[in-house]
Order: C-alpha cells, then sequence, then structure tokens
C-alpha cells in the first residue's frame, strides 16, 4: 500500500511544476499502486477546481488509463494558448455528454453524446527517467489542457474506426493521411471511459468532455506557432500556442 505522505507529497510537487514551469523528480516506492494514481490526480484536480472533461486509454482491464481536464486550461477554437517549456498536441475525436447519464445504453449514445473535433495539449511535469510507470498517470497522463474545435451536427451514433486526418503548424504540413482509432473504434473509447471513471475527479457530468485518443500521435512545440487540424467529414480546429 502506498504511503498517505507519498501520495500527499507527489501530488503537491506536481503542481510546484505546473506553477514554475520545471519538471521535478520524485521516487516512488515500488508499491505505488494504480489507485495511489489516481488519489494523486484527485488531490491535483481539488486545487485546479473544476473538470471540464477526462482523457481516456487502455491500461489493464477494469483499470482504464483516466485523467481529468482542467477547465482552467480548456479553450474554444481560436484562443492564445498559453505556455512554458514545451508542449505537445494531439487531434482527437471528444464527446460532450449533454444529459445525466442515468438510463444509458450504448444503442441511445446519439440521445447522451454530442462529437466535437478537439485537440489535447500534453505536457509531462515530471523529469526523465520517470521514477515509476504509474507517476505518468498521476500526472493526469501528461495531459496539460484541451482547445474544443468544431461540433459534429446530425450525428446519429454511428461509430467511427478510421478517418482522414491533416495537422499543420505555421502552414506546414506535419500529419496527413488516413488514420485508425486508437482502441479500434470511438466509441469504443467512449465507453471505456463511461465504466472507468465512476465517481473519478467528481465522476462525468453533464457539459463535460470525453477524448478519445490521439490520431495523430504527438507533435511537440517549444515556440509560439499557428496550429490547425481536420478531421475530414467532422471538423476543424485552429488555435495559436503563445509562449510566456
Amino acid at each position: 500500500m502506498t504511503r498517505p505522505d507519498e501520495i500527499r507529497a507527489l501530488a503537491q510537487s506536481l503542481m510546484t511544476a505546473r506553477q514554475t514551469g520545471l519538471p521535478v523528480t520524485f521516487q516512488a516506492s515500488e508499491a505505488f499502486s494504480y489507485e495511489a494514481a489516481l488519489q494523486v490526480q484527485r488531490l491535483v484536480q481539488e486545487e485546479l477546481g473544476a473538470v471540464s472533461g477526462f482523457k481516456v486509454g487502455r491500461y489493464e482491464p477494469g483499470r482504464p488509463i483516466i485523467a481529468p481536464i482542467p477547465e482552467v486550461y480548456t479553450y474554444a477554437a481560436g484562443a492564445a494558448v498559453p505556455f512554458k517549456g514545451s508542449v505537445g498536441v494531439e487531434l482527437e475525436i471528444g464527446f460532450r455528454l449533454n444529459r445525466e447519464l442515468a438510463g444509458y445504453e450504448r444503442r441511445r449514445v446519439a440521445e447522451y453524446f454530442t462529437p466535437f473535433v478537439v485537440m489535447e495539449l500534453v505536457t509531462s511535469r515530471i523529469a526523465e527517467p520517470v521514477g515509476h510507470p504509474l507517476h505518468k498517470l498521476a500526472d493526469m497522463q501528461a495531459g496539460y489542457g484541451l482547445v474544443v474545435g468544431s461540433e459534429v451536427t446530425d450525428w446519429a451514433g454511428d461509430d467511427v474506426r478510421s478517418v482522414e486526418v491533416s495537422l499543420v503548424a505555421d502552414e506546414e504540413p506535419l500529419v496527413q493521411g488516413e488514420v485508425a482509432l486508437p482502441n479500434g473504434s470511438a466509441l469504443t473509447s467512449l465507453e471505456m471511459a463511461i465504466e472507468g471513471i465512476g465517481d473519478h475527479a467528481g465522476g462525468l457530468q453533464p457539459g463535460q468532455m470525453v477524448i478519445t485518443g490521439t490520431l495523430t500521435g504527438i507533435e511537440m512545440f517549444d515556440e509560439s506557432t499557428q496550429v490547425q487540424a481536420e478531421i475530414s467529414g467532422l471538423g476543424n480546429v485552429a488555435f495559436e500556442l503563445s509562449k510566456a
């Protein structure tokens, strides 16, 4: 079992890293657990305030990679997004929950969720080498924030397994072509989130967004940059990365 003082110390170290922009080194015991990583997330999120959504990924059956997205670092398309050090971007499909989850069934997904084109912002607050594999999960799986782009209108609940994408930075194409969705499909990732979030960080609430994994890998930037991206047939997202 991970000691409570170890959990508090890592949470405080991660908050310090967010404030200074400088990564921290933290050595954890071999007993550092999945549950401890989520507890660190909750302590950090309590300091950051409201939650705008969750990121999700596959880890182990019954123990998905999940992390809250802070509302304070959630931006509308067209925003100037401040950052320190370096920041990465990942083009993704997001699903906004429009009503309470009570009564949800996958066949009724379009009654509950609306898809959006979004860009996740990522940056690690832990110095390499990471002291424990679950430290990344404790660090919100390196999540920083989110830029919300186009709403997908007239969606009938169809799943998405592959899409054509493009990602451009300062008019230079970085990624272009057809890609497969993480975990096999967008709705598979959404179902993982619904099953895995539970009451973590307050649980998934109406108005919050679930993001379903990168379509473009991670593109890193250490200078101010204009970023534009598109998912063919769904929409686009554009914004400025503004180096602080």
